[in-house]
């Protein structure tokens, strides 16, 4: 096809793959945290103590689990927005129109483009959302919210 690049230098692809990868193996985390979740509604309906419940369940674990899931797929996600964004624009793509494909302002746009990726900077293990694009953050009906920054 005329006007893209070679699969093989498709760092937007990759980055889906690894999103992908992310997304699977956190259906089976959140299964889990879910169980656990479940075991505690259980428990308190039954009448036990909040006291009790934590201390005879992994209620506090799960609820570290669930934010260590979330937070690799905002990094993931992070991730393949930004290279996305990169391989528009490398197609001559505008960045309002880009903006408006993400559902991003321009700015943001402008700053994913000028943000080195997390392999371009060599350190792909930072626990910090800082190093991609988005955070996670509590809504109102207690789910968690990917952010952009």
């Amino acid at each position: 096809m005329a006007g893209t690049q070679a699969v093989d230098q498709d760092v937007a692809l990759e980055a889906l793959s690894t999103l992908s990868d992310v997304a699977s193996s956190s259906i089976d985390g959140l299964n889990e945290v879910n169980e656990g979740f479940a075991t505690a509604q259980t428990r308190r309906r039954q009448g036990w103590s909040w006291h009790r419940i934590i201390s005879c369940t992994d209620l506090p674990h799960s609820l570290s689990s669930m934010a260590g899931i979330a937070a690799r797929l905002a990094r993931a996600g992070g991730e393949f927005r930004r290279s996305l964004a990169q391989m528009l624009r490398d197609e001559g793509v505008r960045i309002t129109e880009i903006g408006h494909i993400l559902d991003v302002s321009r700015q943001r746009v402008s700053a994913l483009l000028r943000r080195p990726s997390q392999s371009e900077q060599g350190d792909s293990s930072s626990p910090s959302p800082s190093s991609a694009d988005a955070e996670v953050t509590p809504q109102s009906s207690g789910v968690a919210k990917v952010a952009s920054r």
